[in-house]
């Protein structure tokens, strides 16, 4: 059994437009080409099933059996095809109305908030999806396009200069290839104290004022931060809870002198009125805020609106 050359479709698309019409002039002025034009096609095709297709007579041209075959298989290939730009066509849509964007737990108490709110105030239809997820495991969502954008941050060591600094705003990150990110800004840490501990209203403190104190910190990333902290400040801390949920941090903290929390001055409102005070400690370092993207996402019209947006309001 002979092994047929591999069909073109779009000579097969051109023979159904030829069975529409009735004919090969008539199919010529659909497709604005000359009779010839349409005629080589066919006969090109022809050679390729090494059969005829058509039915030649005097007042057009009409499928034979072969012929219906391949227009019957036309009809699916349009129907691929047309289905393939409606998915394109979303995807344009998307690319230009929607952005996908991961952020840290705190960033959602101000940052995103005042980001979301500042689209809206300059009426930019942007649709935003929020998904909440820590550094580590963003990176992996934007490697494998389930993320347009992502927040994320790193610390300052506690050798380092301070945000102030111009090193600090100079200050990159190292990511995986083909991700890049920009420094859009950063916030400090805060010692968050119930309000009848010894310490909840002096001034100048440092971290090894609270060598005693029994801690709560939030993500894995904070954890490791404050020991490097507090090793460098000479001591071990004694972590008991490690949370970000702010109700809870207040809940565990309640009627509890001995327990302090860390947290970023950017998640401070969700602590209004609860009572606690929040320290600067000498020796507690911050941390820089990142906007990565995932390749191309800068070129889209949504993602080029967020990243500028929240360069623009984090600064």
């Amino acid at each position: 059994m002979s092994v047929l050359p591999a069909l073109d479709p779009k000579r097969v698309l051109i023979l159904r437009i030829v069975a529409q019409t009735g004919s090969i002039s008539a199919a010529a002025r659909a497709l604005g080409w000359t009779p010839p034009a349409v005629s080589q096609h066919l006969a090109a095709l022809e050679r390729t099933v090494q059969m005829p297709l058509l039915n030649r007579h005097r007042s057009g041209v009409e499928l034979n059996e072969a012929g219906t075959i391949l227009v019957h298989h036309a009809d699916a290939i349009e129907r691929h095809l047309e289905a393939a730009q409606d998915d394109l066509a979303a995807l344009e849509r998307r690319n230009h109305d929607m952005v996908r964007l991961g952020c840290f737990t705190s960033s959602l108490t101000s940052l995103v908030p005042a980001v979301l709110e500042e689209l809206r105030t300059h009426n930019v239809k942007t649709e935003v999806l929020l998904t909440e997820v820590e550094p580590d495991q963003a990176l992996p969502l934007l490697r494998s396009s389930e993320l347009d954008l992502a927040l994320v941050f790193d610390f300052v060591p506690p050798q380092a200069l301070s945000l102030d600094d111009t090193a600090a705003d100079e200050a990159t990150i190292t990511l995986p290839a083909g991700l890049t990110g920009r420094l859009v800004g950063g916030d400090d840490l805060v010692v968050l104290l119930p309000a009848n501990h010894p310490l909840a209203h002096q001034s100048g403190l440092k971290l090894a004022d609270l060598a005693e104190a029994q801690w709560i910190v939030g993500c894995e990333s904070c954890r490791s931060h404050l020991e490097n902290c507090c090793q460098t400040a000479g001591f071990r801390p004694r972590i008991t809870h490690q949370t970000s949920d702010s109700a809870a941090i207040q809940r565990l903290m309640a009627g509890d002198d001995r327990t302090v929390a860390v947290t970023a001055t950017s998640a401070l409102e969700a602590f209004a009125g609860s009572g606690l005070r929040p320290q600067r400690l000498a020796g507690l370092t911050g941390r820089r805020f990142f906007v990565v993207t995932r390749p191309g996402a800068e070129r889209s019209p949504a993602g080029r609106r967020l990243l500028e947006t929240i360069t623009r309001v984090s600064r």
